[in-house]
């Protein structure tokens, strides 16, 4: 009994994680494969990786409003009802799996950005796609969004004079917002909302 226990966990973790709400039997379906990527910079450093996703969910939500399926993983497939639009959500390296039945909820969730230094894994992105017809079989490929910016400092000291130092002592960005709506525009209504770095 123990090792067919076993047996069955390993299984569910390898096959990963994906809830499907009940299918109409009925109805015709319609693969849809969800592909992610990070967002594209010009500027790049070390740490943190602005393109990485090391924690990946998707959402998909039907044209009342309800969740239809959820997935974990940034490249994922699932069976949609043909004939009908679809809602699709994605968020990584937030460190949590925020999940509401209903899209409503999920447009207003807020993510708290007061923690700049745990972000080695990847910065928290997001991604949405509205108004996703199901006619047929369909590959969506999701380019996901930052939800903070990474500021890099270059000193140049090439021009000036032999004998002269120049050392930077310290570096403070302020008014950094302490969290921010994932999926719709985001603004500071108030200085107590921000913190500095």
């Amino acid at each position: 009994i123990c090792h067919m226990l076993l047996t069955v966990i390993c299984m569910t973790a390898l096959t990963g994680c994906r809830i499907n709400l009940p299918e109409d039997r009925n109805s015709e379906k319609a693969m849809l494969t969800v592909r992610l990527s990070g967002s594209s910079l010009t500027n790049r450093s070390v740490m943190p990786d602005e393109d990485v996703i090391t924690d990946a969910w998707i959402l998909v939500y039907d044209d009342s409003g309800m969740l239809e399926a959820e997935l974990k993983g940034h490249d994922a497939g699932m069976r949609l009802t043909s004939g009908r639009s679809y809602t699709v959500l994605a968020y990584a390296n937030m460190g949590r799996k925020p999940v509401s039945v209903k899209l409503e909820e999920m447009m207003n969730y807020r993510h708290c950005l007061e923690s700049p230094y745990d972000y080695e894994n990847g910065l928290p992105m997001c991604g949405i796609v509205s108004d996703l017809h199901m006619d047929q079989d369909t590959v969506l490929d999701m380019r996901l969004e930052r939800l903070m910016s990474k500021v890099s400092i270059k000193v140049d000291r090439s021009r000036l004079g032999e004998g002269i130092e120049m050392n930077v002592s310290r570096v403070l960005v302020g008014n950094c917002p302490a969290e921010v709506l994932v999926f719709q525009e985001s603004r500071l209504t108030d200085s107590r909302e921000c913190f500095d770095v």
